[in-house]
């Protein structure tokens, strides 16, 4: 069995935590599997994301399929189109690529007055992604630094452990 992963991050580590009068989505990464420092430097840090949604109604959490590296290409994404937003219609696609599609979907789409959209859907593997959640709200643009500098301190911590920031 492989050592405990030694991490200066808490988990769970929340990526993004939007609220609004009504709704509130966190998604997080809850927890690193236990893997060597051979298995870290060959493949990677891994671990699992969790997706939280409550409304009125609804009280939804559990684990999403989702990769690091599918989470990197989003953070990626996301910190593109918040720059380049203003008086543009940018979008960030949070997705799974996997062997069954469409599982896992969050989209932020930024418009020319300072808001943003959020759009999820997230199947819950536990039920063999028979059932999840659907939502969709728009929140002011003031959330995006947060949910960036979050992205920034989970990606930094995995590239000090992999020692590299190659990540799938």
């Amino acid at each position: 069995m492989a050592d405990k992963i030694e991490t200066t991050i808490k988990t769970p580590h929340c990526l993004i935590d939007i609220r609004t009068s009504s709704e509130h989505f966190i998604f997080q990464f809850k927890e690193f599997h236990n893997l060597s420092d051979y298995e870290i430097k060959m493949g990677g840090v891994t671990g699992e994301f969790g997706v939280y949604y409550m409304c009125k109604g609804i009280n939804s959490e559990f684990n999403c399929d989702i990769t690091v590296g599918n989470v990197y290409n989003f953070y990626v994404s996301l910190k593109t189109a918040y720059y380049i937003s203003l008086g543009k219609n940018a979008v960030a696609i949070l997705k799974n690529y996997g062997d069954i599609l469409n599982r896992s979907n969050l989209k932020i789409s930024f418009d020319n007055k300072g808001h943003c959209l959020f759009e999820g859907d997230f199947k819950n593997h536990y039920n063999h992604f028979k059932s999840g959640i659907n939502f969709a709200f728009e929140v002011d643009q003031t959330y995006i630094p947060e949910i960036l500098n979050s992205f920034k301190v989970f990606f930094n911590e995995l590239k000090r452990l992999q020692g590299n920031d190659t990540f799938y």
